[in-house]
């Protein structure tokens, strides 16, 4: 069938107005009658050649397809017919099985992300419509997104004392007992460490925020306390050891008071070398211990 009688008889409105007008509508006539004539095929942009050896899904594809053969094409297999319309090569994509079942899973994945995202729109104007404070129930209603604002005033109402995270907090490595335990009165929470302070987070709040809460610490907690004490007397030994000042064993120490936190642990250090030269040394340590002076 030819062209004119082609767009007479099958064409759309669109197509046979332009034609009668006076276009030359060659490609328009190409791509309507190619749709109908070969589903899924398409004009080919170089040259196909028939490969040597098709696997079989490929093979079975091209049976499926009268006067079709097999084409292979940086790793992609095509299905291709010659002399359409005595002119042109079209090619059509050949879909291995992997690739289909791909497919199919990352469309259920796109519609199930897709449905979620609409149920959240829907819950966020049904709590603003509620909830909202008058100010995000006027700004709602003027078009404005108020995606953060939404999310401020609701954490506060789900979780009093939690708020919206401006940077990512991760996960403690080993948390003290009081923040663990913390973290014990809410679903999916975890702990935080940020600064030295310890906070309740959860992921995914609303779908995409974290949200934390600051930890208090008990009055009366001595596990850090401890902590840190041992890390500064370690500090001040080796501070004293480090210098080299030290060269044989210490007979007495003279403490400022004025360093009292410190003094069990100078003078535990001052002690528990025994004499080993018989030489006595006294070493008094001066007030302003900042500028490391033993004398």
């Amino acid at each position: 069938m030819d062209k004119d009688k082609w767009i007479e008889l099958h064409g759309s409105a669109c197509l046979r107005k332009a034609y009668l007008t006076g276009y030359n509508c060659n490609r328009g006539y190409l791509n309507e009658r190619l749709s109908r004539d070969y589903p899924g095929f398409e004009l080919a942009t170089f040259k196909h050649l028939k490969m040597d050896t098709p696997p079989e899904f490929a093979l079975n594809a091209s049976i499926e397809v009268p006067e079709s053969y097999c084409a292979v094409t940086a790793g992609n297999h095509f299905l291709v017919i010659d002399n359409y319309l005595e002119k042109y090569q079209i090619v059509r994509a050949i879909i291995e099985p992997c690739q289909a079942k791909d497919r199919t899973v990352m469309n259920a994945y796109i519609e199930n992300i897709d449905n979620i995202m609409a149920e959240h729109r829907r819950e966020k104007e049904e709590w603003i419509s509620l909830c909202g404070s008058d100010d995000l129930q006027r700004a709602y209603l003027a078009g404005y997104d108020c995606q953060i604002a939404y999310a401020k005033e609701r954490v506060q109402s789900d979780y009093p004392g939690f708020g919206i995270a401006r940077h990512r907090y991760n996960k403690a490595d080993a948390p003290l007992a009081y923040a663990i335990e913390a973290c014990f009165e809410f679903d999916r929470a975890y702990c935080c460490e940020n600064r030295g302070s310890y906070y309740i987070a959860i992921d995914n709040y609303l779908g995409t925020h974290q949200i934390v809460k600051l930890i208090s610490e008990p009055d009366v907690y001595p596990d850090r306390k401890d902590r840190e004490e041992r890390s500064s007397s370690s500090s001040l030994e080796q501070i004293i050891i480090g210098s080299g000042l030290i060269t044989t064993s210490i007979l007495f120490v003279k403490l400022s008071l004025l360093l009292s936190p410190n003094i069990d642990a100078l003078v535990k250090l001052a002690v528990v070398n025994p004499v080993a030269t018989g030489t006595y040394i006294g070493y008094e340590i001066v007030e302003d211990w900042s500028k490391g002076i033993l004398r």
